[in-house]
């Protein structure tokens, strides 16, 4: 009988607080993340979204996820869910994690969309994108799903304010 991928323990699920505390002993703990295929790292804190008119770059509680030199290292993911963490730009080399087929993150509201949709682009397995919760614009929001729905990618990119 085949094992199952949670008993090959190919998932790395955890708070943003404990990757951090990990990240510490940085040589080990990439030697762990880079046999898995599936790494959730979620805010543990509530985050609250304000009104876009706020013209804040986050939301409440909302964190700046800045350690994609480490993910990037990770030649054999599938699966990237940050959630509730926001990113303002994905770095170049995020596009050899060409094994990449499903992503869920939060853009800033600073994100500079057409740079991201490039790197986006560039992965060629990816087929699910989730931006719920981004602090994009509905145009920008609109803009990355028309453009990757071209290549075949599915984009979840529900968002909730609260009103002021």
């Amino acid at each position: 009988m085949a094992q199952s991928n949670f008993q090959k323990n190919e998932f790395y699920y955890d708070t943003y607080d404990n990757f951090i505390d990990e990240l510490k002993n940085k040589n080990s703990f990439l030697e762990i993340l880079g046999k898995k295929k599936v790494i959730d790292i979620y805010n543990s804190k509530t985050v609250f979204h304000t009104s876009w008119n706020s013209g804040e770059d986050l939301p409440e509680n909302g964190i700046y996820f800045e350690h994609f030199n480490i993910i990037v290292e990770l030649k054999s993911l599938k699966e990237l869910r940050l959630e509730n963490l926001f990113v303002k730009n994905l770095p170049a080399n995020f596009i050899n994690l060409n094994q990449l087929i499903t992503l869920e993150l939060c853009f800033s509201r600073s994100a500079d969309v057409e740079k991201n949709l490039a790197i986006l682009k560039g992965l060629k397995l990816l087929k699910y994108l989730d931006l719920n919760g981004s602090r994009l614009s509905e145009k920008q929001r609109d803009y990355i799903r028309i453009e990757l729905s071209k290549q075949g990618v599915i984009v979840n990119d529900v968002v909730m304010l609260r009103s002021n």
